[in-house]
Formats: structure tokens, sequence, C-alpha cells
């Protein structure tokens, strides 16, 4: 009788722990599983952070550049204006010296086509008022120079 209670205790005894390593294994897949998650979110929020750090880092070397930018151009407005104020006579007579050179050019146009027209009313006149050679013939003249006995009619 020993020998079955034993048995059946045993028996009893062998389910249980069956039962226990069984809910045992399933908790542990469970819990594999839950930590496959947990990797992947960690993988997940760790990429987002990454990403949200280099837009920010970004953000801020922008604005930093912009920043330093800023005060170059204002810097260059600064100088720019003390060369203009410093220089302000020098700066106008050479604007004056450009008015007078486009002055100057029209002037120069306007005299070399009074020129040409000039040497064109001139050579006009001097031909009318060439002497005449008494003995040239303006009709033959033409004659002599060209031969019209082998055209093509």
């Amino acid at each position: 009788m020993f020998c079955l209670a034993a048995t059946k205790f045993a028996h009893n005894f062998s389910k249980e722990e069956q039962e226990k390593e069984e809910q045992a294994k399933e908790r542990v897949e469970a819990l594999q599983k839950e930590i496959e998650e947990k990797k992947v979110l960690t993988e997940l929020i760790k990429h987002s952070l990454t990403k949200k750090f280099n837009e920010e880092v970004q953000m801020k070397l922008n604005q930093k550049y912009n920043k330093g930018l800023q005060t170059l151009k204002g810097e260059r407005n600064r100088q720019v204006k003390n060369f203009k104020h410093n220089y302000k006579d020098e700066i106008d007579k050479l604007k004056k010296v450009k008015e007078d050179r486009k002055i100057c050019k029209k002037e120069l146009e306007e005299l070399q086509g009074l020129a040409l027209g000039e040497t064109t009313l001139n050579f006009q006149e001097d031909e009318q008022n060439e002497t005449k050679d008494p003995d040239y013939d303006e009709e033959n003249d033409s004659a002599d120079y060209f031969d019209d006995s082998n055209s093509l009619e």
C-alpha cells in the first residue's frame, strides 16, 4: 500500500511538476516575446531620438550660421556706410567724371557724324566745282572702258 501511495504521490508529484514546467516554459516564451517586442520598441525609440537629436543639432547649427551671417552682413553694411561717408568727395568726383565721359562721348559721336556729313558735302561740292577738261567728253568716256561687241543679248 505504501508503494501504491508512493506511486500515486510520485505520479501526482510528477504531474504537478510537469504542469509547473509547462507553465514555466509558457511564461519563459511569453517573456521572450515581450523582450523581443521591447527590443523592437527600444530600437524605434533609439532611432526616433537619434533623428530628433540630429534635427535639433542641425537647427542649432543653422541658427548659429544665420546669426553669424547676420552679424557679417551688419558688419559689411557698416563698413560700406563708413567707406561711403569717408570717401564721399571722391565718389562724387568719380560720378561727375562718369557723367562727363557720357557727355563727351555723345559730343564726339555728333562731331564724327557732322564730320562725315561735311566730308560728303565737300566731296560733292568739289566735284561740282572741278574745272572741266575741254578735251573730255563724258558720253564717249564710257565707250572707251567698255567694249559691248562681245556682250550676249
